[in-house]
């Protein structure tokens, strides 16, 4: 047994190395996986496998409160960048106007929980005041300033206890075990211990990109300046968004890249205001890049082709509609597809039958679970059990007697009789995308019951659900997590990367009703089922924040009585096409 565990691992790794787990999805979905094209010294191109997807932490501060003057734009700033990363799949931690604690310990929560996986690209901003300490051998210790730090001028020591100087950011940058983290900060401070330089790009990416690397971006500014606005914020966004940082024209904007053209273009906006690049100083963690997938090169290695069992391409018929509530429903075509899991799935449940499934009729599918206010707009309460999450989070806590209710409202609102829940049939197709793997970001593999590092990209599950809101559950005794946290809770839709058609949350966060009856699978093909007409459970479907990584794949099923109410199941709608 140990020599066949030995032989899997090395096979595992193999598939790593030569780019075997590479997903292809499109534009933002592309984060659930992230495949780069490497060129080497002799031409030969080569696709790897550089990250899981990306986690973003962004401090945004401009409440000063203790002598420091207030800032007017850089909360909104930052802001405005965490944004950017949620709409592009990054999963992201925004906290504004935090005070010296609060940062603390909201890097130490990166530490140990996002930055403990080697497979994540890991970005930090912050936005607020900075300042910058001489030393005795002359070097200039930058310090990014907390909205509760005192005036340096004034209280010294209290500014020193509460302010974060960048040595202590290098001990951060040093305990993060993700590969590639890159750090901007969009304060006036010196990054002195960073050696900052201005970088020369490649003319290409080089394999040797995915070596570890620690990588400053640093908006450099005169000791005396109190900027109440910064142009770093729109030309970082424009850099990656219009693509205007890919130096090179070849798809991905490196670190080296950012950190060039936000340089330049710091200097011709205001000769007094200078960005700065840097690497950390060990040469351990410095000679990788931090890659930036451009939208086109997503689109480019995102396209899902027909293939011979009929799979339809998600590019056909590819149109939104949002309704009356802000609802917004995505079409998918009609198509084939294997429903059920293959026998040799980790994980896989005796009643996931493998059989061909071909739906003949094209729907509309909800891109997110529907929210606590989506809830609250047509039913007048929330019945949720963790409200303090949000109204953005998960309606939860509801039964699927009630679920026909909001339904029957909801069409009355709107006027067309077309909402409902979907088929089972539709649920699993809608999953997974065009994909026939256990998850629609591939392969997964289980290290511990709530523990699979691929998950974290695309969903909520037992073993990331961290969460700090006072109705969290104690989570503190479950067995073999991936990150350890001491109480947990659903999260806000949206907050992971989509599967390839832009569906949120498919797999995690909360369990969804469906509108079928729990029975076994048929083992012929079928056509448009519509599960048994009588029964006594309801299938749900998903997985849930609470649930064993196992729960979180594509085929698995549950079901429930229809008058049960659980705090880890709530529902998303279908649509029907007008006829």
């Amino acid at each position: 047994m140990a020599v066949l565990r030995k032989i899997e691992i090395l096979r595992w790794l193999l598939r790593i190395c030569v780019g075997g787990l590479i997903i292809a999805v499109p534009m933002a979905a592309a984060y659930a996986g992230v495949p780069v094209t490497t060129v080497a010294d002799d031409g030969q191109k080569k696709d790897i496998q550089l990250y899981s997807g990306y986690h973003a932490l962004v401090f945004g501060c401009a409440d000063y409160s203790a002598g420091w003057p207030k800032l007017k734009n850089q909360a909104s700033d930052a802001k405005a960048v965490a944004t950017m990363f949620k709409n592009m799949g990054w999963t992201v931690d925004f906290i504004e106007n935090p005070d010296g604690r609060t940062i603390r310990r909201e890097l130490q929560k990166l530490v140990f929980n996002q930055g403990k996986d080697q497979t994540l690209g890991i970005l930090i901003w912050f936005s607020g005041h900075g300042y910058t300490l001489q030393e005795a051998d002359g070097t200039r210790l930058g310090y990014l300033v907390p909205v509760d730090a005192t005036d340096p001028g004034i209280d010294p020591i209290g500014f020193t206890e509460t302010a974060f100087s960048m040595r202590a950011i290098e001990t951060v940058a040093r305990q993060i075990l993700a590969k590639h983290v890159l750090m901007i900060f969009d304060a006036p401070l010196s990054g002195d211990i960073f050696a900052m330089a201005l970088p020369q790009p490649l003319d290409r990416l080089k394999e040797s990109v995915s070596a570890p690397v620690r990588q400053f971006i640093i908006r450099n500014t005169p000791q005396t300046a109190t900027s109440q606005t910064s142009t770093l914020k729109n030309i970082f966004i424009q850099s990656i968004q219009e693509g205007f940082a890919d130096l090179n024209k070849d798809a991905y904007v490196t670190g080296e890249e950012l950190g060039r053209y936000l340089s330049q273009k710091l200097a011709a906006t205001d000769a007094a205001r200078k960005g700065f690049f840097g690497r950390i100083d060990n040469p351990k963690l410095n000679k990788g890049n931090f890659v930036f997938t451009l939208p086109t090169a997503g689109s480019k290695k995102a396209t899902t082709k027909p293939d011979n069992q009929g799979r339809p391409s998600p590019e056909k018929g590819k149109k939104t509609i949002v309704n009356s509530l802000g609802m917004t429903f995505q079409y998918l075509p009609p198509g084939k597809f294997q429903m059920g899991s293959p026998p040799n799935e980790p994980g896989r449940d005796k009643d996931e039958t493998r059989h061909p499934v071909t739906l003949t009729r094209g729907f509309y599918m909800q891109t997110t679970e529907v929210t606590q206010k989506q809830w609250q707009t047509i039913m007048g309460s929330n019945p949720s059990t963790f409200g303090q999450c949000g109204e953005d989070c998960p309606v939860e806590s509801v039964n699927w007697e009630e679920v026909q209710v909001y339904i029957q409202r909801l069409n009355q609102r709107d006027g067309h009789g077309r909402y409902r829940l979907p088929t089972e049939a539709e649920w699993e197709y809608a999953c997974r995308a065009g994909t026939d793997t256990a998850t629609y970001a591939g392969e997964m593999k289980i290290l511990g019951e709530r523990n699979a590092p691929s998950l974290s990209p695309i969903a909520w599950y037992g073993g990331n659900s961290c969460v700090d809101y006072p109705e969290g559950r104690d989570c503190s005794r479950w067995r073999q997590k991936q990150m350890e946290c001491a109480v947990c809770g659903p999260h806000e839709t949206g907050l992971k990367a989509p599967n390839a058609w832009g569906l949120y949350d498919m797999l995690g966060n909360v369990y969804e009703w469906c509108q079928d009856y729990f029975a076994e699978y048929p083992k012929t093909a079928v056509t448009d089922p519509g599960g048994p007409v009588r029964g006594t459970r309801r299938i749900v479907r998903g997985g849930a924040w609470d649930y064993h990584a196992r729960s979180c794949r594509s085929a698995n099923r549950n079901h429930f009585f229809p008058k049960a109410r659980n705090f880890y199941v709530g529902f998303r709608l279908v649509m029907e096409p007008v006829k």
